[in-house]
């Protein structure tokens, strides 16, 4: 059996994201001090989140519910600006459907397929409404493998943010999960630059402690709790996680960040199929494959092309 997913504008998205907000959120207005963390999910996307908001806020930091199809504009808006906090966005919309504008700054995360799947397949099953809870790594592969699930293939995504990241290079910013893990105030300082804060070093070593693994899970508990965010999101967060029989099923925390390690594919997927994803990442084009020096690419396996875009109103359009 497939995991539940709902299905908006012919895209997968989470069983969270309801008809009403997503499509709020393809019709937002961003403002010029916006900050988008733009990831394909289980690529550090509450990492890079409150990695951000640290930097904004200082060690108290409070991140309010961020993730703009799940809620909407309206309430993303309301529990940052009603706290005098710039909005830090989170979203996996694709390029395509991302609201743009020239002045805002996106931050792209990318991260090895092969700890994404890992990360994704403990996510669904953890997630009751996903209703996967018996799911087996095989056959949620094959779905990753074939773009199957939620927010669609992660190679075209992966593509598009490289793509984009050369056609704006002046607001937007592309990292690698991986880069940021192995030389974490590089990565700090790197941000910090580019949405426009001056850290000196004793508060980048700060931030770097303020952001591990075990912060981020806690801040992804308040998230998600429907008792510690402005009205309209608590709203959204019940209707986001009520299931059939109208209970409120919020996900537990370790479902968005559950290890945080680089690597750990290797407890779960087979040789035949890290082969298969180091293929499709070797048919990558040389920029994409350089973001990630480490890695052991080992076959070329699929030619992809970069999409041509074009800007209709404050989307970034694919022809």
């Amino acid at each position: 059996m497939r995991p539940f997913y709902r299905n908006h504008e012919g895209l997968r998205v989470p069983p969270g994201v309801l008809e009403k907000p997503f499509h709020e959120a393809l019709a937002y207005q961003p403002l010029d001090d916006d900050i988008f963390i733009v990831t394909y999910q289980k690529s550090g996307t509450h990492w890079a989140s409150t990695i951000v908001n640290h930097i904004l806020q200082g060690p108290n930091a409070q991140i309010p519910p961020n993730y703009l199809e799940m809620y909407g504009p309206v309430a993303v808006n309301e529990g940052h600006r009603g706290m005098g906090l710039r909005n830090v966005i989170q979203t996996h919309l694709p390029v395509s459907l991302i609201p743009w504008n020239l002045r805002a700054r996106y931050l792209m995360v990318v991260r090895d397929p092969k700890d994404v799947v890992v990360s994704l397949f403990h996510h669904t099953r953890n997630i009751d409404l996903y209703h996967y809870k018996d799911g087996t790594m095989d056959h949620f592969f094959r779905e990753f493998v074939e773009g199957r699930v939620e927010y669609g293939c992660y190679f075209r995504a992966l593509l598009d943010y490289y793509w984009l990241s050369l056609r704006s290079p002046n607001n937007t910013l592309l990292l690698t999960y991986e880069a940021i893990q192995a030389n974490k105030t590089a990565a700090i300082r790197k941000i910090a630059n580019f949405i426009g804060v001056d850290l000196n070093e004793q508060r980048v070593h700060e931030v770097v402690a303020e952001c591990a693994i075990n912060n981020v899970r806690a801040n992804c508990s308040r998230k998600y709790d429907s008792h510690s965010a402005t009205p309209r999101a608590n709203q959204r967060i019940r209707e986001a996680y009520t299931d059939e029989k109208g209970r409120f099923v919020p996900p537990p925390p370790i479902a968005f960040a559950r290890k945080g390690e680089v690597g750990d594919w290797r407890n779960y997927l087979s040789d035949q199929m890290a082969d298969m994803l180091d293929a499709r990442m070797a048919s990558m084009p040389a920029g994409v494959q350089a973001l990630w020096k480490g890695c052991e690419n080992t076959r070329a396996a699929l030619n992809l092309h970069p999409p041509v875009m074009h800007h209709q109103g404050n989307i970034l359009i694919e022809q």
